[in-house]
């Protein structure tokens, strides 16, 4: 075990240790668990590019956790360094001057396990800016800096489940105008906000894609688990352009249908790639790297064209029907690292500059597509156990001016040996430096790949410990927006990451898919809960999308992070849904009568229509709904009183009601 001294506030005594530090308190710069760049001054740690130092903090109990830094910053440009100290969701920022100064924030944080990142994230290559940590002090939780991959692996994950218990889902207190004290009320988490998502395979037509979304298998599990789509081989542009100007764009735009008939979520790859590009492409990018400068400045030209129009057809051109109207996020450039043909042509400011064509084309179609780079070996493999070189990319198209605005991870898990084995430590540190950036991650593609060479073979039960272990550290990160399965049939995954599976080529699940669909079902929000005497209900939920079913409709409601206070006004005794309570809801009521599956008419929720939502159409009569027709999620204002129309009328209504009319 790496030791290493920390001054105990609550003892006189100097504890040499790196075990649990239940008072807390000071931990030294070049001691930090996790410093995911720069270099030790002494007891210090300066770090000269951007990047952070880290540990784990845990509490017992809800309370207020007070982290104060010893830092000094390096100015450079004129400008002082900016630090911030993150947990969770909140940063607490601030400009580092020379000397050496104590910079603290207190935290109200739930009990959990939370990571701890001591940031700097304002260096730019044009200057030298530095920022030096002396140390970190923690009053209020326990510090948990052990140096050994396998306690930090359980670190890691107890980290994501704190994040995942107490800030993916929050309160929800909502009030229910017109509805039934006592009646029953079902809400049902029907998206998440975070993006669940799956690749689609099938290339440049319908028909191959419609082998997939034709085959109600396939689908039925696709709407029950995924709230996001992205195309396999349908979006690379040898499937869409493999003959210049010509477009086959069929395969796309099937899936992005189905996207937009299903509620989904529509993810775009890829715009330009090292690999699958049409001829042409390929021969612009070989020629655009001759050492002939005639001959590269033409091929280069011709490519730029070519980017261009692919950008007009693929994302838009200011046209009613712009594609990336329905795009979530996109895949700019991918790999641009392992197959680093377009990078080498233009380098990052000419990958700026098309990010930038990129952004011009989402803006004028009105959209808000996220234009991400996307990479792999990232999270496994490589002597940079940070992932700072693709930090390095995404920073340099950043800093040469280009509108990327999201970022792509790659992660195909193999079982392998040392250091190269499925770490979640290894993941968290290297989300935790890329989210230095300040930039949304997504982890675009999953899947596992058989064993290294030599290495016992990758099991089922150990694909599936792959998978709900990345789901945890994504779903349980806060920089995070998107986990995304590439593939989730046998007959639909890579060839060289077919472990993870979630049903067999006959649509049984698997050992991955029964651990996928368990962990699904924990992070859902399926309650049943009566109206108080006051119209409200109360639960705490995922944040995300939500069908609420009462008084025989279902309503809208999208539970917000940072909102605890909602307002619903139901549509009582408004049995078929024409927004007026009348006899044509009486004669639903009266047809339905002892049903306890055609429950339009159940009113109070119990699940048989029976005399008491007879009751409840009755105090409700008359009424007419602002609106009119029930629409999902509508707020309509309190109903007018109709007590001359129920005068009227009601000794009718009651003669039928007896006799069955």
């Amino acid at each position: 075990m790496r030791m290493l001294a920390r001054s105990l506030a609550c003892s006189s005594v100097c504890i040499v240790c790196l075990a649990h530090v239940a008072c807390g308190q000071t931990i030294n710069g070049s001691g930090m668990a996790f410093r995911s760049s720069g270099a030790a001054s002494g007891s210090d740690w300066t770090l000269s590019e951007n990047g952070y130092v880290g540990t784990y903090i845990k509490l017992d109990a809800p309370g207020d956790v007070t982290v104060s830094a010893q830092a000094s910053g390096l100015a450079g440009g004129g400008v002082d360094p900016n630090m911030n100290i993150v947990i969770a969701d909140t940063t607490a920022g601030f400009d580092v001057t020379s000397g050496f100064n104590s910079y603290s924030h207190t935290f109200s944080l739930p009990a959990g396990t939370y990571f701890v990142r001591t940031e700097f994230n304002n260096d730019v290559p044009a200057v030298n800016r530095q920022l030096t940590v002396r140390d970190l002090s923690v009053t209020g939780a326990t510090v948990e800096n052990t140096a050994t991959q396998a306690t930090n692996d359980g670190y890691a994950l107890a980290a994501a489940d704190t994040y995942v218990d107490n800030f993916r889902k929050g309160a929800a207190h909502v009030t229910m105008a017109n509805a039934v004290p006592g009646s029953t009320v079902h809400v049902k988490l029907k998206q998440h906000d975070f993006n669940f998502g799956t690749e689609v395979g099938g290339t440049n037509t319908a028909a191959s894609v419609n082998t997939y979304l034709n085959n109600p298998n396939y689908t039925n599990f696709l709407l029950q688990y995924f709230n996001t789509v992205t195309q396999g081989n349908a979006g690379k542009w040898q499937s869409n352009e493999n003959t210049r100007n010509v477009l086959t764009m069929g395969g796309t735009d099937r899936i992005m249908q189905f996207a937009q008939a299903n509620g989904l979520r529509d993810r775009e790859h890829n715009l330009i790639w090292g690999q699958q590009q049409p001829t042409f492409v390929n021969t612009d990018l070989t020629n655009a790297q001759s050492s002939n400068p005639t001959t590269a400045a033409a091929a280069k030209t011709d490519l730029s064209n070519a980017i261009t129009s692919r950008i007009g057809y693929y994302v838009g051109n200011g046209s009613a029907t712009d594609r990336t109207k329905n795009y979530m996020e996109m895949d700019v450039l991918n790999e641009e690292m392992h197959q680093p043909s377009y990078w080498n042509v233009y380098g990052a400011t000419g990958v700026a500059n098309i990010f930038n064509q990129v952004a011009t084309a989402v803006s004028n179609a009105g959209a808000n597509t996220r234009l991400a780079l996307n990479e792999y070996n990232v999270l496994q493999f490589g002597n940079d156990s940070y992932g700072n070189w693709y930090r390095h990319d995404v920073e340099a198209v950043k800093n040469a001016g280009g509108a990327i605005s999201a970022i792509g991870v790659q992660y195909y898990p193999t079982h392998a040996s040392g250091t190269n084995d499925h770490s979640p430590s290894r993941i968290t540190q290297t989300l935790e430096n890329l989210a230095v950036t300040g930039l949304p991650i997504s982890l675009t593609e999953f899947g596992v790949q058989n064993s290294q060479s030599g290495v016992a073979a990758t099991t089922p039960a150990l694909a599936a410990q792959y998978l709900t272990d990345t789901m945890r550290l994504t779903f349980g990160n806060p920089n995070v927006t998107t986990f995304d399965m590439w593939g989730f049939w046998a007959n639909d995954m890579w060839s060289q990451a077919p472990n993870a599976a979630l049903l067999d080529a006959n649509f049984n699940l698997t050992a991955p898919g029964l651990a996928f669909t368990q962990l699904m079902s924990q992070w859902s929000t399926d309650v049943t809960l009566p109206v108080d005497q006051n119209g409200n209900i109360d639960f705490t939920g995922f944040y995300g999308d939500y069908d609420v079913t009462v008084a025989g409709q279902t309503y809208h409601l999208s539970l917000d992070k940072g909102d605890t206070t909602y307002a619903l006004t139901i549509h009582s005794g408004d049995f078929n849904g024409d927004g007026v309570v009348d006899m044509a809801d009486y004669t639903l009521w009266r047809n339905t009568m002892g049903s306890t599956t055609d429950l339009r008419a159940d009113a109070n929720g119990d699940g048989t229509v029976n005399d008491a939502d007879y009751g409840i159409w009755r105090s409700f009569f008359g009424t007419s709904y602002a609106g009119g027709a029930l629409a999902a999620g509508a707020a309509v204002p309190e109903p007018a009183s109709c007590a001359l129309c129920l005068a009227a009328f009601w000794g009718i209504f009651v003669v039928g009601r007896w006799r069955r009319l």
